[in-house]
């Protein structure tokens, strides 16, 4: 499948903001990303190109961050994500 522009945006941002965490960040989201397509593996083809095109990639980097980042820091890089026109 494709990568979608969620994906892009995360992989881009813990590389430009997070280097000395980017292989950390990058693997906890893969693993996340993962666990998720296979719990809605019996999705039907439209909804689950829908979920893995936009809905999964945007849980998978929530949780990323919400377990790698203090609270305010999550904000920042939210933000920065959303200003930089990779999502939104």
């Amino acid at each position: 499948m494709k990568e979608s522009y969620f994906t892009k945006a995360f992989r881009k941002t813990a590389r430009e903001r997070l280097p000395e965490r980017e292989a950390v960040l990058n693997s906890a989201f893969e693993k996340r990303s993962s666990e998720l397509r296979s719990e809605h593996a019996r999705a039907g083809k439209k909804r689950l190109r829908h979920l893995e095109s936009q809905i999964l990639p945007a849980i998978a980097i929530y949780e990323t961050f919400r377990l790698s980042c203090r609270k305010m820091k999550r904000l920042i890089l939210f933000t920065a994500m959303w200003k930089s026109g990779h999502i939104g």
